[in-house]
C-alpha cells in the first residue's frame, strides 16, 4: 500500500482544478503573440540587416512600455515580433528619434 499513498498523482488533479491558482495564472499563458495582437497599437519597424538588432532592443529597452515591436529585416525579408521584454512606449519623441535612424518610412505605428 505504500507506493499508491506515496504518489501525488490523484492530489494533482483536483489542485489543478482549483479556480482561484488557475485565474492567477491566466495572463501569463497567452503568448507575446497573442497579446501583440490584441494590442491597441503595434510599431513596424523596417531595419537593414539583423545587426541592427540589437541596437533597437536597447532603444526599446530605454522606452519601455505596452506596444508590441514588430521589426522587419530588409536584407532577410522576414519580421520579427521582439518579446514583451522589449515592447516600447512609442511616444512622440520615440517616434521622432526611430524615424530619424530608420527614415520615416521605416517607422510606423498602427
Amino acid at each position: 500500500a505504500m507506493p499508491s499513498t506515496a504518489m501525488p498523482s490523484t492530489a494533482t488533479p483536483t489542485f489543478a482544478l482549483t479556480p482561484a491558482p488557475m485565474r492567477a495564472q491566466a495572463p501569463q499563458t497567452l503568448t507575446d503573440a497573442q497579446l501583440a495582437k490584441g494590442a491597441a497599437q503595434k510599431l513596424y519597424l523596417l531595419i537593414p540587416t539583423r545587426s541592427e538588432l540589437e541596437g533597437v532592443k536597447a532603444f526599446c529597452t530605454a522606452h519601455a512600455g505596452d506596444v508590441p515591436v514588430f521589426v522587419k529585416l530588409q536584407d532577410e525579408g522576414i519580421a520579427l515580433l521582439l518579446s514583451r521584454e522589449f515592447w516600447c512606449h512609442a511616444g512622440e519623441a520615440a517616434l521622432n528619434e526611430l524615424r530619424e535612424r530608420y527614415g520615416q518610412s521605416g517607422v510606423v505605428l498602427r
